[in-house]
């Protein structure tokens, strides 16, 4: 019965390539290979020789890809820092990105992100946003600049920074579900690729020694990395995150939830900057 179905969507062989097509989505752009589509399940395609539903398939160059470069140029602690974050849409993120800019007025866009940034630097100040939409690829760059102005505390004879250090960009992807025991599957992004990187650069040698780390969570519904590398005038955090499936079976979300636990312990932890006093007492 046609009353089984609420939405009508076109099924396309070109070239011998297969590409599902919704002319809904107003804001896509680009090649049809790199175009989204939103992960509807199953379809009944009209007029095919088969009678049976059959998987809307989502390219996973379609799919949600999000690149985040997050930049500190650090000359003083006791300075404002403005930091510039650079983040690159491609696929289905690039089109809902797309949307936003088209759909929603420039003041109101900007208190969005100020919004959001101000979660995590309650005294950001908003500098400028800009938007560039590459359609002859279906991405879009959004390049964002804050003012922060208290980037310093004494504390113990040192000076430590509450400029937060964390994956943002990832945590958003890998919440918990209120439901932990599963007596059905589990559904994910999908395909989902995030990746977040953090570089943190100080005009001098200032920098408490640290360590360098590496964690990798791979099951068979999602991956997920971090990398730290601590130098005494840089800090570099990288985040990715990816998920492998569109659901995690009932059967597995026990061992998917665990791993999950530690993807979010790994992806949200904040770190302070901890520097040299300012006149270190000298080595005997």
């Amino acid at each position: 019965s046609p009353q089984a179905f609420d939405h009508v969507i076109t099924f396309a062989e070109i070239d011998g390539k297969r590409y599902w097509l919704d002319a809904t989505l107003g804001h896509q752009r680009g090649p049809l290979r790199l175009r989204g589509v939103a992960p509807y399940g199953k379809a009944l395609v009209i007029g095919d020789a088969h009678e049976t539903l059959v998987d809307v398939a989502v390219a996973s160059e379609g799919g949600t890809n999000v690149r985040i470069d997050e930049r500190f140029d650090v000359a003083s602690l006791d300075q404002p820092v403005v930091p510039v974050v650079t983040s690159r849409y491609a696929g289905n993120a690039a089109e809902h990105m797309r949307a936003l800019f088209a759909d929603t007025s420039t003041a109101q866009v900007e208190r969005n992100f100020l919004n959001d940034s101000a979660a995590r630097y309650p005294s950001a100040r908003f500098v400028s946003l800009s938007f560039e939409d590459r359609p002859d690829i279906n991405e879009v760059t959004v390049t964002e600049r804050y003012a922060l102005p208290d980037c310093s505390r004494q504390h113990d004879g040192h000076v430590r920074s509450p400029l937060y250090r964390y994956g943002w960009g990832v945590a958003a992807y890998v919440g918990l579900p209120q439901t932990r025991k599963r007596s059905m599957p589990l559904a994910l992004s999908y395909p989902l690729s995030v990746t977040h990187d953090i570089d943190m650069q100080f005009a001098h040698d200032a920098l408490l020694p640290g360590h360098d780390e590496s964690r990798q969570i791979n099951n068979d519904s999602a991956m997920f990395g971090f990398t730290r590398t601590a130098r005494a005038d840089r800090i570099g955090l990288h985040y990715t995150f990816a998920s492998l499936t569109d659901s995690v079976p009932a059967d597995a979300a026990e061992r998917y939830l665990s791993d999950l636990g530690a993807m979010i312990d790994y992806g949200t932890r904040a770190m302070d900057i901890r520097t040299l006093p300012a006149d270190p007492a000298p080595i005997n």
